[in-house]
């Protein structure tokens, strides 16, 4: 977890030169020493996946990104995280926006995206219940639609509820600020629907935290167990020029992982039935080449 949260210019791999501060390899498998190779085994590259996955999201190369990662990760995330894009985007956004509020650029960026929405939504509003607002009249129902943004009704109750923490706000002022405030939560409730890459984005992350645990049961939590680890070592003995464990362990972990992935793989082979696409297959493996 913690390596999650670790820039890559600190990890191993950067500092013997086989990844850039991006986690992009840059020294290709042929050109490197035993020594290097130990820097940039299979879990690296898994978490290095992981963490340049989570960068993709809305304020994914942040550290409250990261962390809410590892919380998933732990077990301890709050389930909103995978089941509300909306609440994920709102908790990413809160640190960038903490980060530079006092540049002035997040009014000119909600200014844009604002100016842009106004365009493409069908934004309407009812006259008549403006008119009974602006003149505190409360005899007809809290509940009539007042604006419409798309196919989303805002209530007249919803604008009163508003308004009551604002009171000292000019009417004209406030209805504008009511009805921007609108846009922006209609935009970000609906970004995994109209915005394709975010949608994307936001089923890799999930789909990337599914298999970080899937690996996590199936493999590291059976190889980080000594007793499993020490009946493994004793069984491949032959394969290690030494009798004693501790100063191997290393290896022999790697070793051990690497055999319960294959385990693991054959036993879903057996269960399944495999066909390949040969086309997609051959860019993958270009793909993967480059990047190990």
């Amino acid at each position: 977890i913690k390596r999650l949260v670790t820039p890559f210019e600190k990890w191993d791999a950067y500092k013997a030169g086989i990844i850039d501060k991006d986690g992009k390899v840059i020294l290709p498998k042929k050109d490197r020493t035993p020594e290097q190779n130990k820097t940039w085994g299979y879990y690296d590259i898994m978490l290095a996946n992981l963490k340049k996955l989570l960068a993709k999201v809305p304020g994914g190369r942040t550290r409250l990104a990261s962390y809410a990662a590892a919380l998933l990760l732990l077990r301890e995330q709050d389930e909103r995280f995978l089941n509300d894009p909306a609440y994920l985007y709102e908790e990413l956004e809160k640190e960038i926006s903490q980060k530079v509020k006092n540049t002035g650029r997040v009014t000119l960026s909600n200014n844009l995206i604002l100016k842009r929405l106004k365009k493409e939504y069908s934004i309407n509003i009812a006259e008549s219940v403006k008119e009974s607002l602006q003149k505190n009249s409360f005899n007809d129902s809290l509940q009539y639609t007042f604006i419409t943004i798309n196919q989303k009704n805002i209530t007249k109750g919803d604008f009163v509820s508003y308004r009551l923490k604002r009171k000292q706000i000019p009417f004209n002022t406030l209805l504008n600020n009511f009805i921007n405030e609108e846009i922006l939560r209609y935009f970000k409730e609906n970004l995994v629907y109209t915005n394709k890459e975010f949608s994307n984005t936001l089923t890799e992350y999930q789909d990337g935290l599914l298999l970080f645990e899937l690996m996590q049961q199936k493999i590291w939590d059976i190889s980080s167990d000594s007793l499993a680890l020490k009946t493994y070592f004793d069984t491949h003995k032959d394969q290690y020029k030494t009798n004693d464990l501790e100063p191997i362990k290393g290896r022999v972990m790697n070793d051990f992982q690497t055999a319960l992935d294959n385990e693991w793989v054959q036993l879903l082979r057996s269960k399944s039935n495999i066909k390949i696409n040969k086309k997609v297959l051959k860019k993958l493996i270009n793909y993967y080449r480059k990047e190990s």
